[in-house]
């Protein structure tokens, strides 16, 4: 199965006529397919499988100019969580996954002290765990929804235990992903040692060489090695990014 995208026609701003879109096959019948404008404006998106249209094609959409997310200090007011967390400053906060705003799904618990929450919530009112199963190449992640993309420069975690100094990162990748299928690494670490007491904070910047001004969907923290404690359970109760966030409307 292939699919080609066409914007711009009719004079629309939009660029990238006749680029592939991303196919992905679903597994139950249906297929999604995606595709990242490259600037903001106003597009026809004609879809084809194999040549021919698709039903309700083309569609009609409007890319909102990116919005710059500066990064001030850890889990400030100006990330993209807290931003879809207060609809853009239009609402007071509320955490985007209770909301109904981004999905949060992990590798899998085993045990009680998992909420997918925890992973975006901005602040906690008081010390949590939150950790996945104790099995290799654990992970977390976040899907900002079918409308947003975010070429991040910067990004923070908390540390997932509360308790006492255990069970901390020290090897992981930061990874995006525009379908949530492929994933690319944006960040690598190896034995940092950045984060460690109960609930402690830690940002690093992400190289602009890296991300080349892609843009991200989905954003996943991929434990590649073993936590101070020398198992494999991912302790995250926190996670913010910061960079440029573009928003199509259909």
């Amino acid at each position: 199965m292939t699919a080609t995208i066409e914007m711009g026609e009719k004079g629309d701003a939009l660029d990238g006529e006749g680029q592939q879109g991303c196919v992905t096959d679903r597994g139950d019948g249906t297929y999604a397919v995606t595709y990242q404008p490259r600037c903001g404006g106003r597009a026809h998106v004609h879809v084809r499988v194999n040549g021919v249209a698709i039903g309700w094609s083309p569609f009609r959409i409007t890319v909102v100019d990116g919005v710059r997310l500066r990064f001030g200090w850890r889990f400030d007011t100006n990330g993209v969580l807290y931003y879809i967390g207060t609809d853009g400053g239009r609402r007071a906060y509320r955490n985007p996954q209770l909301a109904g705003d981004v999905v949060v799904t992990c590798s899998g618990t085993s045990r009680g002290d998992y909420s997918a929450d925890r992973f975006v919530a901005n602040r906690h009112a008081r010390p949590v765990d939150n950790m996945t199963s104790d099995q290799p190449n654990s992970w977390m992640a976040v899907d900002l929804g079918a409308c947003r993309i975010l070429s991040p420069d910067h990004y923070c975690l908390r540390h997932g235990y509360g308790r006492l100094p255990y069970y901390a990162l020290r090897h992981w990748e930061l990874q995006g992903s525009v379908d949530g299928a492929a994933w690319e690494t944006l960040q690598r670490h190896d034995n940092d040692t950045a984060i460690d007491l109960p609930m402690q904070e830690a940002d690093w910047a992400i190289a602009a060489a890296v991300v080349g001004g892609r843009f991200f969907r989905h954003f996943r923290v991929l434990q590649t090695g073993p936590n101070s404690n020398g198992y494999h359970d991912l302790s995250c109760a926190g996670i913010e990014l910061y960079g440029v966030l573009r928003c199509v409307q259909t």
